[in-house]
């Protein structure tokens, strides 16, 4: 039997362990999740958790910061309103996490993927622009479909879930999601929920 010498250039520090073991709890716990939601999609019923009065510019905060970590690459620049909504937290967070996951994979490195809130006619509009190439018209009205997958997308690592399930959660919480074209050229998504009767 051959033992070979442990190499000490290869070995973490202590500090790239810590952070390699956050990093895979984060994403053990991302992908149960993920796991979860395509269960509920598949079955289009809804999930266990309860809805709750929550602050969505807590929630709509959380998701940016984890874009962050996630896509270093890219700035999000926030504009966050107060606004109060019965929601369940983990799903509605997930839906917002991936329509920054979807402007930031579609952003120019060194590009900024721009979200605001507004409030309007009992309703808060979550809106996330980015500075890609934006959606082609044809393409619009199918985005939010399951397994869709447009043409310059086929290239791209995606299972054409993440808008399908987006739609869902806002669909599940009286809402509606929207795509567009932003100002900038890239693509534009509006995620609209109703306010909680004050």
């Amino acid at each position: 039997m051959i033992h070979a010498e442990a190499n000490p250039q290869r070995q973490l520090s202590v500090e790239d362990r810590s952070r390699l073991l956050a990093d895979l709890d984060t994403q053990t716990t991302e992908l149960t999740t993920l796991f979860g939601e395509l269960v509920d999609l598949s079955t289009g019923e809804r999930p266990s958790e309860a809805a709750e009065r929550l602050a969505l510019a807590d929630v709509v905060g959380s998701a940016v910061e984890r874009a962050r970590s996630r896509w270093p690459k890219v700035s999000f620049d926030a504009e966050l309103t107060a606004a109060d909504v019965v929601a369940r937290p983990i799903a509605v967070e997930r839906a917002v996490l991936n329509v920054l996951d979807n402007a930031a994979k579609w952003s120019p490195s060194g590009g900024t993927v721009r979200v605001s809130m507004s409030v309007a006619s009992g309703s808060v509009r979550v809106r996330v622009d980015d500075e890609g190439p934006g959606i082609p018209d044809a393409d619009v009205p199918h985005v939010f479909e399951r397994f869709y997958r447009a043409d310059a997308a086929r290239a791209l690592p995606g299972s054409g879930l993440g808008l399908a399930i987006v739609e869902q959660v806002l669909a599940q919480h009286a809402g509606r999601a929207e795509a567009g074209r932003a100002e900038t050229g890239g693509a534009r998504f509006d995620l609209v929920l109703p306010l909680a009767a004050s």
